[in-house]
């Protein structure tokens, strides 16, 4: 296994996917594939273009890495565009608490920061 020309990661890769998903379906458990949910994916945006919507969404996101190019998502383009309002990454709750060097002096409020989107 020494050699990459073997192809051992991809073959490990993909017994491990198939592992997964039979245990999930042992277990009654459902889940789906990614083939699956590319078919649905491109259903919805279809409906989307059909009812003069443009769907958006990150190609490296939305292709699986593994087996790529059979997935019905690989040639189509799409545009990457955020759209507010939306769910976005943030610091942590903790970390948002006021600290000694964002007080105003000699009170207990913090110093107003400026709005990120302003």
């Amino acid at each position: 296994m020494s050699s990459d020309r073997t192809l051992w990661r991809d073959k490990a890769l993909l017994l491990l996917n198939e592992a997964v998903l039979q245990s999930f379906d042992r277990s009654g458990v459902k889940m789906s594939d990614h083939h699956h949910v590319g078919h649905e994916f491109l259903d919805f945006c279809r409906n989307e273009q059909k009812s003069g919507r443009e769907p958006y969404g990150n190609w490296t996101w939305l292709v699986p890495p593994a087996a790529s190019s059979t997935s019905v998502l690989y040639q189509e383009p799409f545009h990457d565009k955020a759209l507010k309002p939306a769910y976005v990454y943030q610091a942590p709750a903790w970390t948002a608490r006021p600290q000694p060097s964002n007080l105003s002096p000699g009170t207990l409020t913090p110093t107003p920061e400026k709005c990120p989107f302003h």
